[in-house]
């Protein structure tokens, strides 16, 4: 499977929702035919889509999205159809 880097970066994560500021370590945006992964080096509190914004892509932009975290908000359900915690 053929991948492109899309990004990288390592700056810290200010939180759209939260007033939490976290580091991620060196993080990767990477293009893998229809998949683009957000990928980072620490593990991060996924509660709001500031990964996403900070780091490039918009979710509005994709059709699915998939978070894995303990803990998301329903701004990630606002631009899709159908949202399964599990």
């Amino acid at each position: 499977m053929e991948r492109n880097v899309q990004s990288l970066s390592n700056d810290r994560l200010h939180f759209e929702t939260w007033k939490y500021v976290q580091d991620t370590g060196p993080t990767a945006v990477l293009k893998s035919g229809n998949l683009t992964p957000v990928v980072t080096s620490f593990a991060v509190i996924l509660v709001d889509r500031a990964l996403f914004f900070q780091k490039g892509p918009d979710p509005k932009d994709f059709h699915s999205k998939i978070v894995k975290s303990p803990h998301s908000e329903t701004q990630f359900s606002t631009t899709g159809s159908r949202r399964t915690s599990t």
